[in-house]
C-alpha cells in the first residue's frame, strides 16, 4: 500500500501517473473488508497518538469513558469514541497549548493564517522552533 505516515506529511512531489485513474491505486481499488481493515488500523494509531501527545483529549476520552485500547471495530469508533465540535474545541482551546503534540513545523503551519500563506509564522508571531512554538 502507498506509504500513511504519522503524523501525515504533505509530499509536494508525489504525483500519479498521468494515465492513472486513482491518486492512490491500491488503497482506491482494495477490497472492502481490506479496506476497513486498513481505515481501522489507522484510526488505532491516530487515537493513540492523540491519547499519548494531547492533554485536550486524553482528558475528554477519559471523562466519556473511551481509551485507545477500547478501539477494535469501525463500529466501536462510531460508538465509543466522542465527538468533538469545532465550536466546543475553539472554545475551550488555549493559544500554544491547543496545538501541543504536533510537530513543531506542523504548530506553525496550522496557527498561521491566509496573510502568512507560504510563511512559516503563526498569526500571533515568528514561529521560535528553539522553544517549541
Amino acid at each position: 500500500m502507498e506509504q500513511w505516515t504519522f503524523p501525515p506529511r504533505f509530499d509536494a512531489s508525489y504525483l500519479p501517473a498521468t494515465q492513472s485513474r486513482y491518486w492512490f491505486p491500491r488503497r482506491e481499488t482494495m477490497p472492502a473488508a481490506e479496506r476497513d481493515a486498513a481505515i481501522l488500523e489507522r484510526l488505532q494509531q491516530l487515537t493513540r497518538y492523540a491519547w499519548d501527545t494531547s492533554p485536550f483529549y486524553r482528558r475528554k476520552w477519559d471523562e466519556a469513558g473511551f481509551h485507545p485500547d477500547h478501539l477494535r471495530s469501525l463500529e466501536d469508533f462510531e460508538t465509543k469514541v466522542p465527538a468533538i465540535s469545532k465550536k466546543r474545541l475553539a472554545r475551550r482551546a488555549k493559544p500554544r497549548t491547543a496545538l501541543r503534540g504536533l510537530p513543531v513545523r506542523s504548530r506553525c503551519r496550522r496557527a498561521s493564517h491566509s496573510r502568512n500563506i507560504g510563511h512559516d509564522r503563526p498569526a500571533n508571531g515568528v514561529c521560535d522552533r528553539s522553544r517549541g512554538l
